[in-house]
């Protein structure tokens, strides 16, 4: 059974170190779209966060005894299922019309 082994494979790559460093140093317009679009959706989700959590937090505290229990299964779900099954609900969710 005769083949080429993994030590004759590597010694035959070389690695093209300037791809990298034009990747990182000088990106295109592409790379550069996709990091803005990638940096805008964290900071939205991270407000969406704090002003959704703040608001669970007071209704939590609260007298009202509806409201109180709308947080606690708010906290219950979103803390207790994983983010990958959250996104799929919203993804899917949002497409059925």
């Amino acid at each position: 059974m005769g083949g080429v082994g993994l030590g004759s494979l590597l010694a035959v790559y070389q690695y093209d170190w300037s791809i990298f460093f034009r990747s990182i140093f000088l990106p295109d317009g592409q790379i550069l779209s996709g990091v803005w679009l990638t940096v805008s959706i964290a900071v939205t989700a991270q407000i969406i966060g704090v002003i959704l959590g703040t608001l669970a937090a007071l209704a939590r505290m609260s007298k009202t005894t509806p409201l109180r229990l709308f947080a606690g299964f708010y906290v219950w779900f979103f803390r207790g299922t994983p983010l990958l099954v959250q996104i799929s609900f919203v993804f899917y969710g949002l497409s059925v019309s």
